[in-house]
């Protein structure tokens, strides 16, 4: 997070349409490999897309209460995403559960799925295919999900002040349980190292200098 605060609108500005949708803008314009047909950032930018549905949906979430990740990450789907493209109703479970895990945590995709970066239609589906019974062209399952942010979410962040608020007051409990994260896993790495070595804590404080940069990981 920004070391500085932000306002709802410009958290928005900055991580969602700066960081998020700028990545993706830059990753669609590399090409695979003429020869191998590998290195197209395929995965990393499906990866990404699904994790700003699942940030997205914890925002818009429609009431204060905790729900879990899958119940976030399945209401923007069917309530922002399905509006751009009506074949992606139904398909929310089957993204979240054969995709999402298996890029963030092995970087592969499950039995019957593929990606790539050549197609004219963000899914190609044929159930009775042996291999890949759904194919997820990358570039348009970006610009799907972007077409779905401009035209569904930006309205909500400019005009409505009502869901606004409920966005503002998710976005500072998601902001709080970071800050929570960060103080504890800190405070475990400095306590390891006055165990370890006093002096170690000493030479990791004078190379680090935190004024260096504007932004924590």
């Amino acid at each position: 997070m920004l070391q500085r605060p932000l306002s709802t609108s410009e958290f928005f500005a900055h991580y969602i349409e700066g960081y998020l949708l700028g990545d993706l803008e830059n990753m669609s314009k590399i090409q695979p490999d003429r020869i191998t047909k590998l290195g197209g950032v395929c995965y990393p930018m499906v990866l990404s897309t699904l994790s700003g549905i699942e940030m997205l949906g914890t925002l818009l979430y429609p009431d204060s209460t905790d729900q879990g990740r899958e119940d976030y990450f399945l209401h923007y789907w069917d309530n922002y995403l399905v509006k751009v493209d009506s074949q992606y109703e139904n398909l929310g479970t089957l993204f979240y559960n054969l995709l999402r895990h298996s890029l963030a945590h092995t970087f592969l995709t499950k039995h019957g799925i593929g990606i790539w970066k050549k197609g004219n239609k963000s899914l190609l589906i044929n159930l009775n295919s042996k291999d890949f019974k759904i194919i997820v062209d990358c570039n348009l399952f970006f610009r799907d999900f972007e077409k779905s942010y401009r035209q569904f979410v930006t309205p909500v962040i400019n005009n409505d002040i009502e869901k606004l608020s409920l966005i503002t007051l998710r976005l500072e409990t998601l902001k709080s349980r970071f800050e929570a994260d960060s103080l504890k896993y800190f405070n475990e790495f400095e306590k390891s190292l006055l165990e370890k070595n006093t002096k170690s804590l000493v030479n990791y404080q004078t190379e680090y200098n935190p004024n260096n940069t504007g932004v924590s990981i």
